[in-house]
C-alpha cells in the first residue's frame, strides 16, 4: 500500500510539472483593431495602418501593413515573434503607399480602448488594443 501511495504521488508530481510547462509557454498573439475617421466621424477607407516590432537597441521595423474598410475599420491579427519586444500601431504620415491620407488628412485625435489619449500607439504583445483615429482635412 505504501508503495502505490509513492506512485500515486510521483504521477500526480509529474501532472503537474507537465501542466507547469505548458502553462508556461508564452502566448504572443497579439489583436490590435480600431476605426478611422474624419471630424464629422464618418469613415474613411484606404488609409493605411502599420504596426512595426521593436528589437532592444532597434528602431521599429514594419512586420505588417493594412487598409481601412469602406466602414473604416481595421484589424491585425498578429503571432508575434519572441525577437520583438514591444508593437507600434500607426498610420504612416509621409509614406507614397498612402495617398489617400498623406494628399488629404492629418491626424486630430486618439484614442486607446475608448479614451482619448495623446500617445501614440502602442500594443502589449500578446494581449487585444483598440486604436481608433480622428482625422482632420490638411
Amino acid at each position: 500500500m505504501k508503495h502505490l501511495f509513492q506512485v500515486f504521488n510521483l504521477l500526480c508530481f509529474a501532472g503537474a510539472l507537465i501542466g507547469l510547462l505548458f502553462s508556461c509557454k508564452e502566448d504572443r498573439t497579439t489583436i490590435v483593431f480600431g476605426k478611422v475617421v474624419d471630424q464629422d466621424q464618418q469613415p474613411v477607407d484606404s488609409v493605411m495602418i502599420l504596426v512595426t516590432g521593436t528589437r532592444s537597441f532597434q528602431g521599429g521595423i514594419p512586420i505588417f501593413k493594412t487598409l481601412t474598410g469602406k466602414d473604416g475599420t481595421y484589424t491585425v491579427n498578429l503571432d508575434v515573434a519572441k525577437k520583438y519586444n514591444a508593437l507600434d500601431t500607426f498610420i504612416p504620415e509621409f509614406s507614397i503607399d498612402n495617398p489617400k491620407y498623406y494628399n488629404h488628412y492629418k491626424l486630430s485625435k486618439l484614442f486607446r480602448n475608448g479614451q482619448q489619449t495623446h500617445s501614440c500607439c502602442f500594443a502589449e504583445i500578446g494581449k487585444k488594443t483598440q486604436w481608433d483615429f480622428e482625422l482632420e482635412p490638411k
